[in-house]
């Protein structure tokens, strides 16, 4: 067995599969498998199967491992920072990244106009499909925009804010 959490050895109780384990506490079977992979919560297998000591199901250092990000927040979907890249003549595109400033790298790699970083806010998913619900008439393709007056209204608020706006545009040159 690996890992960090080992249970009292009380032998009592069925072992658990990941998928038991994972709506024991609320996470899904991805997160149970990567805290595996790195080495967070000990297993072992019965047959091809990976189960879980009996103990797991009401223990609050394994929830505690199970629902913390590398960061020790909320789970990275949801601490990603929901972004407006385009350049002065193109389309906007609304997304959601960790790092904007890796993001729009890899963006301005693809595209022949130079881009910058308009905006960003918080939220993650949840805010990122709330503003492409708000602008679905100005989509173009998938997370791509025109530069609508409404999405210009709401960069332009986003940058009232200097706890949101972030400039990461010299991050696109080296």
């Amino acid at each position: 067995m690996n890992g960090d959490i080992v249970p009292a050895a009380s032998g009592a109780g069925k072992p658990l599969s990941p998928a038991e384990l994972a709506a024991l506490h609320n996470v899904t079977e991805s997160i149970i498998r990567k805290r595996c992979r790195e080495g967070k919560l000990v297993f072992f297998r019965v047959g091809k199967h990976y189960r879980f000591p009996a103990e797991f199901a009401d223990c609050d250092e394994v929830k505690r491992v199970l629902l913390a990000a590398e960061d020790g927040g909320p789970s990275s979907f949801y601490r990603r920072n929901v972004y407006f890249i385009g350049s002065e003549i193109g389309p906007i595109k609304i997304g959601m990244a960790i790092d904007v400033g890796k993001r729009l790298i890899s963006l301005q790699a693809c595209s022949p106009c130079k881009l910058s970083v308009l905006a960003t806010t918080t939220g993650g998913i949840k805010a990122e499909r709330i503003y492409h619900r708000q602008f679905t008439a100005h989509r173009l393709h998938g997370e791509w925009f025109n530069p609508a007056p409404e999405i210009l209204a709401e960069i332009g608020r986003l940058n009232q804010s200097p706890v949101f706006a972030i400039d990461v545009s010299e991050a696109a040159h080296g």
